[in-house]
């Protein structure tokens, strides 16, 4: 039998607007690999909408930021930001896993533009790993899918 639909539209890196990916936080027991499994999830999802910049830059530029802001302007936030500015990025997301007895939350961050700041979380009760990875899958895309990426690269 022939296929009559048409394959799916694939963005070309140079089309992606850039992203960076802070590093995933953790609570509760969870497991390195199960943390690790999630990370790449997000990552792999993330690859669809945006050209991820590497880990290695993002570590260079969060040091040249906490070495730019006094320890008292050093707030979470504006390391983010500046970080963005270093790299001259539009977009930043990050995922934090709170894991107790059995029941996972998953809380997505993205920022845009450097001004705005959307959190997105999702509990789930007695999940299991493939299950999570379908949740960030489904988070991803109702951050990004609401119009507001910004597809313009400077």
């Amino acid at each position: 039998p022939k296929l009559s639909a048409s394959p799916p539209k694939v963005i070309s890196q140079s089309e992606k607007p850039q992203t960076i990916i802070i590093p995933t936080g953790s609570l509760g027991e969870m497991s390195k690999v199960r943390i690790k499994i999630l990370e790449k999830t997000l990552e792999s999802k993330l690859d669809e909408y945006f050209a991820i910049i590497p880990k290695q830059n993002y570590e260079l530029a969060k040091e040249e930021a906490f070495n730019a802001l006094t320890a008292d302007q050093a707030t979470e936030e504006k390391v983010i930001m500046l970080i963005m500015e270093l790299l001259e990025v539009k977009n930043a997301f990050r995922m934090e896993l709170t894991h107790m007895e059995g029941d996972t939350l998953i809380r997505l961050d993205f920022w845009n533009d450097q001004e705005i700041k959307r959190i997105k979380p999702n509990f789930c009760e007695e999940c299991n790993t493939k299950e999570l990875k379908t949740m960030i899958g489904a988070m991803v895309e109702q951050l990004v899918g609401e119009k507001s990426v910004s597809v313009k690269n400077l």
